[in-house]
């Protein structure tokens, strides 16, 4: 996959010790399932890994098995070694796939989803944990029935501990929710927090993500594009849009080529975060507007330092702008209110309506929603979704940049 991250595999993984805690982590999500969740793990067998790529790999192989494992059903893990080589057993009574799936779930970009109507897109997730196999010289064989469960089998390469190795602490990473039927709620607007808007269609993903993220950030979530722009409808404005490309019914270049033509949306700062990773995809990404294109798997840290990057360059941006903006428009309502003149005939360019052009009126005069309200007789809110319209023609944001515009 070209364009892919490069691992670094050269630290030494007790593999034993990290499958171990993998389960235990793993065990709280498969019992809400009601799925019996065994390991039988060899203990004190080594590997050299970067351990990121390890967790990636069995967070995929895990979740996927428990995913499509119905209540009542079991998923098992086995580890053990020989000479030449370790093997790696995940094993279900789940869904299974059909023969064609299974010949192309490896490939880059392939979506399960279309042949079995699945929305998680499992076919992406297993070409990254082939990416990871093939990056470790290792090898990764699956063996499937629809209807009766599938057998993924890993055989690494053995490391030999040796007197004064250092083994890495690097424990796995605990899966947040593993639950992928649980509805991932919007969280209620906070002034004292950015917002940001995360459209991924991976539920496990969409939690892990909003888990991470929701302590310095309100989130707002939509499982594919479609969704993103009916939810932007009931939504305050997000200052970040966080968003997976391939994604059923709506993807994601299609979602921000959409929104880049709304005034009010033009200018949110956007990061895809996708494994659709080769460079035209990455130079398409930036040709509709995109701030960064992240290639998954990912490093959670460096997101988190990006997103936290981005919205401080654009907060000052923005104050800065606003400041110039504000300067100027007063300056044109102070001549506006010493004349108690309104240039009504700059209202035909933007095809106001009557009451358009009454509420624009007095906004230029510098008055409040409420004054505006009880001078026509409409309540506030009326007034508000006037002034957005307003807005809206006129391709501002606000009622400074209106009020400069009109000058």
């Amino acid at each position: 996959m070209k364009g892919d991250i490069q691992y670094e595999h050269n630290q030494i993984i007790n593999l034993s010790g990290f499958i171990h805690g993998k389960i235990i982590n793993f065990t709280p999500g498969s019992r809400r399932k009601n799925i019996s969740l065994h390991s039988v793990i060899e203990e004190d067998i080594y590997i050299k890994a970067d351990p990121y790529a390890l967790d990636c790999l069995l967070n995929n192989l895990i979740e996927n098995a428990i995913k499509y494992t119905p209540c009542g059903g079991f998923v098992k893990a086995f580890l053990n070694a020989g000479k030449k080589k370790i093997i790696l057993t995940i094993e279900d009574n789940g869904c299974g796939m059909p023969d064609d799936v299974q010949k192309n779930v490896f490939k880059p970009y392939y979506q399960a989803s279309k042949v079995k109507g699945n929305k998680q897109g499992i076919g992406m997730g297993l070409a990254i944990v082939k990416h990871i196999i093939d990056s470790l010289n290792a090898n990764i064989t699956l063996t499937s029935k629809e209807n009766e469960g599938a057998k993924f089998i890993v055989e690494f390469k053995p490391y030999f501990i040796s007197p004064g190795d250092k083994v890495s602490e690097y424990g796995p990473d605990e899966p947040l929710r593993v639950n992928a039927e649980e509805k991932i709620e919007d969280m209620t607007a906070n002034d004292n927090k950015p917002s940001l808007f995360i459209i991924e269609d991976h539920a496990l993903l969409l939690c892990y993500l909003v888990n991470k993220l929701k302590s310095s950030y309100t989130i707002y979530v939509a499982e594919n594009g479609k969704n993103a722009l009916n939810k932007l409808k009931n939504i305050p404005v997000p200052d970040l849009i966080l968003s997976d490309v391939m994604m059923d019914e709506m993807d994601g270049f299609d979602f921000v080529k959409t929104i880049k033509k709304i005034p009010v949306y033009e200018n949110i700062p956007v990061i895809f975060l996708t494994a659709k990773s080769t460079t035209d995809d990455a130079k398409y990404g930036f040709d509709m507007g995109a701030i960064d294109y992240i290639k998954k798997p990912f490093d959670i840290n460096i997101l988190q330092k990006k997103i936290k990057a981005i919205l401080d360059h654009s907060k000052k941006q923005q104050e800065a702008y606003l400041k110039s903006v504000k300067m100027a428009a007063d300056q044109v309502m102070k001549g506006m209110l010493k004349t108690h003149t309104i240039p009504e005939d700059k209202f035909i360019r933007f095809d106001l309506s009557r009451r358009e052009r009454e509420v624009a009126g007095l906004l230029l005069k510098g008055h409040t929603s409420r004054q505006i309200g009880e001078k026509l007789y409409i309540s506030c809110r009326t007034v508000e979704n006037h002034a957005k319209k307003i807005y809206e023609k006129a391709r501002v944001k606000n009622k400074h940049e209106f009020i400069s515009k009109m000058a």
